[in-house]
């Protein structure tokens, strides 16, 4: 469960283990229900010091408990959508945690003519979510509560240069990364990306630290992309980008025993429904999304990188255009404009994702 850590002005999100599960030496002087422990990272996020005791606020944001049913056909909700009555829309806000089957998963809540206490789930959220196949399933829903770290450390995680000099760098690199986002916005209009729900198990063993994200390979079609493209990996309001490479399992990766044992990706009832809809994400990219090692994201393909990429291919063909049109005396300049259109729409149209007309045919 995802609780806010508040301290000061500062508050982290972290994800709720047992001491159970993992032991800690009680303090001298102090109950183990009155202590909590966090992470180096929340610790030095909240600006506490490693080894002191500090007193901090827990926030457990409101939950509530909903009633699953199957979405209406003719108005199914998108990509980790929930539809409820709009006044539980006013009530848990545009964003909200549902908690089933042991994972957390981020969804966007829909205002539909749903009875109160109710909440329809397409198959393939009740697929990922785990929602019990049993006569009365539900599912609990939070609110959805943002973090609110220090100006530094929002711009820290954009940069390894320490001090000012940091600091600057950071800045630029997030006024580009802004611009980015919109041009990105703009080129998804013209070509398309949909998301695509996935549910998330630990990376393969040299990914942690390569940005890479692990899909099979029957989903690269269903993005619209290839082998060694870039992808957005998005989880709520925060979103990475990583390189999206084959999953793969051999005799020589069967060989080697992990660190930790992880069996999502081997999980009978979600392997048979849902195979091609599992994504190993590293442990570097889980950080920065601050993620817990089993949810679902939303993946969808860069299209600025396929833009560019494109646009680099015409290159020689748009560059022979004009050089034949500048050896003819007195061509006119209209013409070598509307080639040069007409070449780049046509090496633009593969570019843009396949969607098959709507509705029946006579």
């Amino acid at each position: 469960m995802r609780l806010i850590v508040h301290h000061d002005r500062l508050s982290v999100a972290v994800w709720i283990r047992s001491t159970d599960e993992l032991p800690q030496k009680v303090p001298a002087g102090r109950r183990r229900d009155e202590m909590v422990w966090l992470s180096r990272r929340a610790q030095a996020l909240l600006r506490l010091g490693a080894d002191s005791i500090c007193l901090v606020e827990l926030q457990s944001p409101e939950t509530a408990s909903f009633a699953v049913r199957p979405a209406l056909v003719d108005d199914l909700p998108r990509v980790s959508e929930v539809d409820i009555a709009p006044a539980e829309v006013q009530r848990f806000g545009k964003w909200a945690l549902a908690y089933s089957g042991g994972i957390s998963i981020p969804v966007r809540l829909r205002g539909r003519r749903v009875p109160a206490g109710e909440a329809r789930l397409s198959r393939l959220m009740r697929t990922l979510a785990r929602v019990d196949d049993g006569p009365h399933p539900r599912i609990r829903l939070s609110r959805y509560v943002p973090e609110k770290l220090h100006w530094k450390d929002e711009l820290r995680g954009r940069t390894a240069v320490a001090g000012r000099i940091g600091v600057v760098i950071a800045s630029f690199r997030r006024i580009s990364r802004y611009a980015g986002l919109v041009a990105e916005v703009v080129l998804r209009r013209l070509f398309q990306a949909p998301p695509l729900a996935m549910a998330t198990m630990e990376a393969q063993l040299g990914d942690d630290t390569n940005r890479v994200v692990r899909i099979p390979d029957e989903t690269f079609a269903v993005l619209g992309i290839k082998a060694g493209d870039d992808v957005f990996v998005e989880w709520a309001d925060q979103r990475v980008i990583a390189v999206a490479h084959q999953s793969f399992v051999g005799e020589e990766q069967d060989a080697i025993a992990p660190a930790t044992v992880d069996t999502w990706g081997m999980d009978r009832d979600v392997a048979a429904a849902a195979r091609h809809l599992v994504i190993g994400v590293g442990a570097q990219l889980r950080g920065e999304l601050r993620i817990p090692r089993r949810t679902i994201v939303n993946v969808r393909r860069r299209v600025t990188s396929i833009f560019l990429r494109r646009m680099n291919e015409l290159t020689v063909p748009v560059g022979g255009l004009l050089l034949a049109a500048a050896a003819i005396k007195d061509f006119p300049i209209l013409y070598v404009v509307g080639g040069t259109v007409v070449v780049t729409v046509l090496a633009m149209l593969p570019a843009r994702y396949r969607v098959p007309p709507r509705g029946r045919w006579p």
